[in-house]
């Protein structure tokens, strides 16, 4: 594959630009579900992620990946999910662990441009990226716990290994579905190691992205290529372990009636449940 087959091939879920040579933007692109990550957009990402892996070296050199509108990502989409049984989930979530290791896995530097909100499987995008920014307005946070469950793209191991685990404890333990003021500021981010800058308007920070992507499409693609894979493998061996027991874990919080009542509350009506859901601990 070359690098025009690339930008002109069509995908359901994420479109393709070419603002700049060398820099290929990805778009997050279910507007209508705030971006929420479904089957077929992790299946467009694993795909594209893949396909860059192919072309050669020197005519693609930087990845840009943002969401269409003034969303990042929601998270999952979690609306199939009611009442799903505990195999066939643990089945629809496998496309979305292959896009965390695409991600890991592709040679070209990933920087994501968050232009809003990124929650749960928003966030794990991020930490998956090689380099983030964001608008001063976006906002971060875990809600999976809260809804009897965790996060399963690499949200608990990457998160620590970022900001550290007491840090991470309190993300992952703290936000709250459907509630803003539980969220992380970018600000806050910032400060705590998970984002490289912010600012202040969604203009700026396209702008801004745009010059951090020439400036990699400028430097040897070999040599970047070779420094990505560098740095990988300064954290492969317990990063490999870490993520398939996250993994393990995730399934084993799939099987419970815990994860049952948080989804089922979630997705029920705000006027129709109660404020928090009340789970069995098993």
């Amino acid at each position: 594959m070359n690098l025009k087959e690339l930008v002109t091939r069509k995908f359901g879920k994420i479109s393709i630009e070419h603002p700049q040579p060398y820099v290929v933007q990805v778009v997050l692109n279910n507007p209508d579900k705030g971006n929420r990550l479904d089957l077929e957009m992790a299946t467009d990402l694993q795909e594209l992620f893949d396909a860059c892996s192919l072309i050669r070296t020197g005519e693609l050199r930087c990845l840009i990946l943002t969401g269409c509108g003034n969303v990042f990502s929601g998270g999952a989409d979690l609306e199939r999910r009611k009442d799903q049984a505990d195999a066939a989930w643990i089945s629809d979530h496998a496309p979305l662990e292959a896009v965390e290791d695409a991600m890991v896995n592709c040679p070209i530097p990933i920087v994501t441009s968050i232009n809003g909100p990124a929650i749960g499987a928003g966030s794990e995008l991020v930490l998956a990226s090689d380099l983030a920014y964001a608008f001063e307005g976006a906002a971060f946070g875990f809600t999976e716990a809260a809804m009897g469950f965790i996060a399963g793209l690499g949200g608990q191991v990457n998160l620590a290994r970022i900001v550290g685990p007491r840090r991470a404890f309190e993300m992952l333990l703290q936000s709250e579905p459907f509630d803003k003021t539980t969220y992380y500021p970018a600000r806050t981010m910032l400060e705590w190691g998970m984002l490289n800058g912010v600012l202040p308007s969604r203009a700026a920070l396209a702008s801004e992205v745009s010059t951090i992507a020439m400036r990699i499409a400028h430097r040897g693609p070999v040599a970047v290529r070779c420094l990505k894979a560098a740095v990988r493998a300064a954290m492969d061996s317990e990063w490999k372990a870490a993520t398939l027991r996250e993994r393990e874990l995730y399934k084993s919080t799939v099987a419970t009636r815990d994860r049952h009542i948080g989804i089922t509350w979630a997705l029920t009506r705000k006027d129709q449940r109660p404020a928090a859901p009340v789970f069995s601990g098993c």
